[in-house]
């Protein structure tokens, strides 16, 4: 009688297992269908409609408009935002971004809020995304109220945020850029800078004595690498070099050589005695822009450098200047400072 009973429930407990596992089976196969459906009928709706599409968004034509966003079928929805981002995507052009803008506003508005105030992460950023990349103008009250109340949940999300500030509201932007919520990262720091337009830029290059350290850093930075970077600048790099952080001066010191000059010398000199080995190496690199008179006793006496790095990179700027042969060459010769002399002998056989 027990086997009987035991074979019992384990036959009981294979069956709702295989039961479970069919009803799973069934719901993925079903929800499969769905979707590929659902993708048929956005790609239908999209080959029947992408001249229309093509005539409003690239022709700036007047062609019909959408149903009001609250009976328009999901599927369609999701069509049209392929098709937006699609052209936002490949095409750079204002008037159509404005043209974009302007359908989300009248076809859209409540979707895209909706999607603002989601609770999934995922349809959150995508509402941010489409705010950002759409120019969605008419939800920065909702963008507002987001971060005055903390709702976003992320880094992620108070970036693209800050990021969306940055294009609407310049007072509430810089606000969070000078006193983020979230401790940023380098590189998300020159995200947010390389989205500004160059007034942004010119306001921190201007007010650069009052910014927190690390915003200083990544915009000295940020500039380092920005390939609009003029001679305008150069006087405002060689005025950091006074500056009592050493950081701030390695990387002033690093942008100038991007120049290629210097104006005086007498900004550099100070350099020759820096306790910091990477400051006297930036000046072994740029003293090939300095007059043959001011740059000559300095590299000799760079050469003698307790770092091998600054000695080498000493030698190289002589080697490259018209008369670096003959220095190196005396250094060689004649020198008691048997580093140097080896430095030297090394780079004249390299050449």
């Amino acid at each position: 009688m027990i086997e009987n009973q035991t074979l019992f429930y384990a036959l009981l407990i294979i069956g709702m297992f295989l039961l479970a596992i069919g009803s799973l089976l069934l719901y993925l196969i079903i929800m499969r269908t769905r979707q590929l459906r659902r993708e048929r009928l956005i790609e239908d709706y999209t080959k029947a409609h992408e001249d229309v599409w093509y005539r409003y968004l690239v022709l700036g034509q007047d062609v019909r408009t959408l149903d009001d966003s609250r009976v328009i079928k999901p599927y369609i929805k999701e069509a049209v935002e392929r098709i937006l981002t699609a052209y936002v995507s490949s095409i750079n052009n204002p008037d159509m971004v404005e043209r974009i803008s302007h359908f989300c506003s009248l076809n859209f508005h409540e979707h895209y809020r909706s999607m603002l105030h989601d609770r999934n992460w995922g349809v959150r950023m995508n509402g941010l995304y489409r705010t950002l990349d759409f120019r969605l103008s008419f939800l920065l009250p909702d963008i507002e109220q987001i971060l005055k109340k903390k709702k976003y949940k992320s880094e992620e999300e108070y970036l693209v945020i800050l990021r969306i500030l940055s294009m609407y509201n310049r007072n509430l932007f810089l606000a969070h850029l000078y006193r983020p919520s979230y401790p940023f990262k380098d590189f998300q720091y020159k995200t947010l800078l390389s989205q500004l337009d160059e007034s942004y830029i010119e306001e921190l290059v201007g007010s650069f004595s009052s910014l927190p350290l690390y915003l200083k850093i990544s915009l000295l930075d940020y500039l380092s690498f920005d390939s609009k970077l003029d001679v305008s600048y150069l006087s405002f790099y060689e005025g950091l070099l006074s500056n009592p952080e050493s950081e701030i001066r390695i990387r002033a010191l690093k942008a100038i050589g991007r120049f290629g000059m210097i104006t005086s010398i007498r900004h550099y000199q100070g350099f020759i005695s820096s306790p910091a080995w990477e400051e006297r190496l930036m000046l072994a690199k740029l003293l090939i822009h300095a007059e043959e008179g001011d740059a000559k006793p300095l590299l000799e006496k760079l050469l003698k450098d307790e770092s091998w790095w600054v000695r080498k990179q000493a030698a190289v700027t002589l080697n490259g200047l018209r008369y670096g042969i003959e220095v190196l060459h005396s250094i060689a010769e004649q020198t008691e400072d048997r580093y140097a002399a080896e430095m030297a002998r090394e780079i004249l056989q390299v050449g």
